[in-house]
């Protein structure tokens, strides 16, 4: 595979939205007009990262660029983004059992997985909290998996 495009030219508080699937460009731009729509408290500023050369790329993948870019979670626009109605991006920690010094906080930080879908309105609100440190990963991957779709909608 072709090394992956930098995805870290970006300001240090924009949440990271890697694109995986290039199938449908319409559902694409619902997802961007979604993701920069200011409809929430919760506001910053994406960083699209929109290159063909991470079609296909899988989460270990992603996670391995992000890995030492100073982000706590990275967002992937991939196949299921594209054909559901809500386009939820997938949603995963960056941290990994080697940043946790012990198996009991690398437990707790997956308790419901390292990945969960949320829409694209409350990536603002899971980025800005995960960045400050207000919420731990699992905050939000337990409320997905409340969800009968299992995708984070958003504290309402």
């Amino acid at each position: 595979m072709k090394p992956l495009p930098d995805a870290t030219a970006r300001d240090e508080y924009d949440a990271v939205i890697v694109r995986t699937d290039y199938t449908d460009h319409s559902a694409w731009q619902e997802v961007v007009r979604l993701l920069t729509a200011k409809e929430s408290e919760w506001t910053s500023d994406v960083h699209l990262v929109e290159d063909p050369a991470w079609a296909g790329v899988g989460v270990d993948e992603v996670v391995a660029a992000a890995s030492g870019k100073e982000l706590s979670v990275v967002f992937l626009a991939d196949s299921i983004t594209m054909r559901a109605d809500h386009h939820a991006v997938l949603a995963v920690t960056t941290k990994t059992r080697e940043d946790c010094e012990s198996d009991e906080e690398w437990e707790y930080e997956i308790g419901y997985g390292r990945e969960f879908r949320t829409v694209p309105a409350a990536v603002h609100e899971i980025h800005g909290n995960r960045e400050l440190g207000n919420m731990d990963f699992q905050d939000f991957s337990g409320c997905a998996h409340l969800d009968p779709d299992r995708v984070f909608r958003g504290f309402v």
